[in-house]
């Protein structure tokens, strides 16, 4: 869109293209209020924008929830329910920031890849295959970043998939559980959605 976009109090419903909405360059952006629901693919995805996501709904997704590359994006009071890839995927150098959020039935809650990081307060993760997972995909970038506060997370297959060189701290601890390789582990392997993206 190359251009600020704010939607407030909007259905995003039974959509079968590959995203619900895609930002591209948009600087500004503002959603809020806005519901996702029964998407065939992702629901939202910010390729090098920078905005706001304020008490969205994320429910019954074929993909991913929040998919962004080189974007910084805040991410506040959403709820997601029953995504069959991402919850959170921030990607090629982002920067998301999520805060009084729940996550409820997910393959990946919170995933950081390429030189990305994901920072996570005041939020809960139920019944999700992994909780947390951080590692570089591809060879062009770099390992990847998690940092979580105050985060109750249960239910779950997997709590860390960390690759090594990437990190991963809760409550201000390191957590040192490694992976050789993710990439090898997600992408319908053992975790996540079989198609590559």
């Amino acid at each position: 869109m190359e251009s600020p976009v704010e939607i407030k109090n909007t259905r995003f419903l039974n959509n079968d293209c590959e995203d619900g909405l895609n930002l591209f360059r948009s600087e500004p952006f503002l959603l809020e209020g806005c519901i996702f629901r029964n998407t065939f693919s992702d629901a939202f995805d910010a390729d090098f924008s920078d905005g706001n996501l304020k008490n969205c709904v994320f429910e019954s997704l074929g993909n991913d929830a929040i998919d962004i590359s080189g974007s910084t994006i805040t991410v506040s009071g959403c709820k997601f329910r029953g995504i069959a890839d991402k919850a959170l995927s921030s990607g090629e150098e982002s920067m998301m920031r999520v805060d009084s959020s729940s996550i409820d039935g997910a393959s990946l809650a919170v995933t950081a890849k390429d030189n990305s990081s994901i920072i996570i307060s005041n939020s809960s993760i139920f019944n999700s295959d992994v909780v947390f997972c951080a590692f570089q995909k591809k060879k062009e970038f770099g390992p990847s970043h998690i940092e979580g506060n105050n985060i109750l997370y249960k239910d779950s297959k997997k709590n860390f998939l960390i690759e090594k060189k990437s990190s991963l701290r809760l409550n201000g601890n390191s957590i040192e559980e490694y992976e050789e390789s993710v990439r090898e582990i997600l992408y319908g392997n053992e975790y996540g959605k079989a198609t590559v993206k």
